[in-house]
């Protein structure tokens, strides 16, 4: 199977996915022209999506919780089929769905360690 029409059917098995997960409309699925590894342009398929995360202000008092939301983006390369890549973002769903808020709380929680991956939407706030 030809590099072209291979990238249409794990784009098209992509999106499939996410569209289940109901993140279509969040996850920015499309081929990109990129530098790869041998210094040539050549196509990648890219995720990007917008995502909250933990940082520190070192320049306050000790280290202070602030919010930080920046793109992030992923890369489906030889390694993955567009399934097992479809699936580590939608194992991350209710996390993609949250709202910053909700985010923000989460990685507030008590718990040492509060990956996306464990997120879940409380019934409440649906």
């Amino acid at each position: 199977m030809n590099q072209k029409k291979e990238m249409i059917n794990e784009i098209g098995e992509v999106h499939s996915l996410l569209n289940k997960a109901g993140l279509a409309d969040i996850v920015d699925v499309r081929v990109e022209i990129m530098e790869n590894q041998y210094d040539r342009m050549t196509p990648h398929i890219i995720a990007r999506y917008t995502e909250t995360s933990t940082g520190y202000n070192a320049e306050k008092d000790g280290y202070v919780y602030t919010e930080k939301t920046s793109e992030r983006y992923e890369e489906l390369n030889k390694w993955f089929s567009g399934r097992i890549f479809a699936l580590g973002i939608t194992q991350r769903a209710d996390w993609l769905k949250a709202t910053a808020e909700e985010r923000v709380s989460y990685l507030k929680g008590s718990d040492s360690i509060n990956h996306p991956a464990g997120f879940k939407k409380s019934k409440q706030s649906s």
